[in-house]
């Protein structure tokens, strides 16, 4: 929670949907559903972006936040949105006070809520349609990340 000295965030992680595309990476393991403990590692993800050119890099990246809906708990995305799109971060001017110095007092702009909330609404509203042409209930359908990759197995 960057409001709260970036204090860990802990809830119900209500919706979520990660980005994807070309030169688009997401190492995660939060998932719609998942309950986030007080007692967890603070990094639930990871956002990768790969392009020809740093400028190139950085709005891909900012594009790619700015599709990054994570609904129920506080995280990092908005900051993260101001601090890539600064002048001095474009410049490669970043250093260990880089937040103290050019983001002291920072708070989040408002409206990015109401976007949010409609992605929402819209998935849950799509899901429901799917659950009713016979894929049960939504809750069942909710898998681990652990359960998606594949012919994986735990020993």
């Amino acid at each position: 929670d960057p409001e709260n000295n970036f204090f860990p965030s802990a809830g119900n992680i209500l919706y979520t949907k990660e980005p994807t595309g070309p030169g688009v990476r997401v190492d995660s393991g939060i998932y719609t559903g998942f309950t986030v403990p007080m007692e967890y590692d603070p990094i639930l993800s990871k956002l990768i972006v790969h392009a020809e050119t740093r400028d190139d890099a950085i709005m891909k990246m900012v594009a790619a936040l700015k599709e990054y809906p994570i609904l129920g708990i506080k995280t990092l995305i908005p900051i993260l949105i101001d601090i890539v799109s600064s002048k001095p971060f474009h410049k490669g001017e970043t250093y260990t006070d880089f937040i103290e110095t050019h983001f002291d007092g920072w708070a989040p702009k408002t409206g990015g809520e109401d976007v949010a909330f409609a992605t929402y609404l819209v998935d849950e509203i799509l899901n429901k349609n799917r659950s009713k042409k016979g894929k049960g209930n939504l809750d069942a359908n909710i898998l681990s990340p652990w359960e998606t990759l594949g012919n994986w197995r735990m020993l």
